[in-house]
């Protein structure tokens, strides 16, 4: 039942163009009001002039509550013409011809964390086959991983076994290098738009997945993300682990805190003009995959309905005079 109603609200306006043209449907009540009125001084100025008990035979037989569907359905064709006029409009979501995702994975020593089970790392592979999943068909996707510095797994592609195979390669290694991360991917990006028009250019947007604040590299995260800005193409960065996560260094064997840094994440994507998100287990992280798969996937778009509301209303119109006609052989 609940789907049902969700898809019939779909197919009501959600914002008019002209919504001042929806006050003309005040008057509308005060013409049903008139008429009601006419119809009553009219039987009451007939009853002055006959017998009652001779009614029936001085006049032909009326139509009864007939005679009121001429108007009626003429008063629905003005509702509906007046509010075709005031231009509705909905807002409708469809997948985005071809959007182009480079993925920017964190595969630094502490993704070898378990407070998000069965690794920091493990979980991301997870997670970023559900936001592959929740892309358009034709979507293509580039995988780049970095620790201290960062590697091109695959270009944008939309061959599903490619993509599959760069997930499958993510290996743990170094420190976390997340503004050169951030550059490797916006080149990674542009190129895969080379040698298409300008119109024709897929969207494209850089999701960054890291559970740490910068420690390597040689660009500021936070200029790199200005020049994500500058080129259009939107930062989405997710920060993955708990405050207590730990993982054992790979070099001196000490458990070694590896708490995410969110406002360092939320910092760049308001720079480059995306969304943040925080995942502190797995099941969250997924959602946020599928959340931004989702958004970057689709678009909305207004969708005009004022030809289906002016086109309702001449139906209705010729509907009263023919009703009109049959019962009085007149046009109302």
């Amino acid at each position: 039942m609940t789907d049902a109603l969700g898809t019939a609200g779909d197919l009501l306006p959600s914002t008019f163009g002209w919504p001042s043209m929806l006050l003309a449907l005040l008057v509308l009540p005060l013409v049903a009001v008139a008429y009601a009125w006419q119809h009553r001084r009219a039987r009451r100025a007939a009853a002055r002039f006959a017998n009652p008990a001779f009614l029936p035979d001085l006049i032909p037989r009326r139509p009864g509550w007939r005679r009121h569907l001429p108007p009626t359905l003429l008063l629905l064709a003005l509702a509906s013409l007046l509010v075709g006029a005031a231009r509705p409009q909905r807002v409708v979501t469809q997948d985005i011809r071809a959007a182009t995702v480079v993925l920017a994975v964190d595969s630094s020593n502490s993704m070898m964390a378990t407070d998000v089970r069965p690794s920091r790392l493990e979980a991301a592979k997870v997670a970023a086959r559900t936001m592959v999943g929740a892309l358009p068909p034709n979507g293509r996707i580039g995988i780049v991983s970095f620790a201290r510095v960062p590697t091109t797994l695959n270009p944008p592609t939309g061959d599903r076994a490619v993509i599959e195979s760069s997930l499958d390669a993510l290996r743990i290694s170094g420190g976390t290098a997340v503004g050169d991360a951030l550059v490797q991917s916006l080149a990674v990006l542009e190129a895969a738009g080379d040698g298409e028009a300008e119109d024709d250019a897929a969207p494209g947007a850089i999701v960054l997945l890291t559970d740490g604040a910068n420690t390597e590299g040689t660009v500021d995260p936070l200029d790199a993300a200005a020049q994500a800005r500058a080129a259009g193409v939107p930062v989405f960065t997710v920060s993955l682990g708990t405050a207590a996560g730990t993982f054992v260094s790979p070099n001196t064997g000490a458990v070694t805190p590896a708490p995410p840094d969110p406002p360092a994440l939320a910092a760049i994507a308001r720079a480059a003009g995306g969304a943040a998100y925080t995942a502190d287990d797995a099941a969250e992280l997924v959602r946020v995959y599928d959340e931004i798969g989702r958004r970057i996937g689709t678009e909305e778009r207004s969708e005009d309905l004022s030809v289906a509301f002016l086109g309702l209303g001449a139906l209705l119109t010729l509907l009263s005079s023919s009703v009109s006609l049959h019962l009085f052989r007149r046009p109302i």
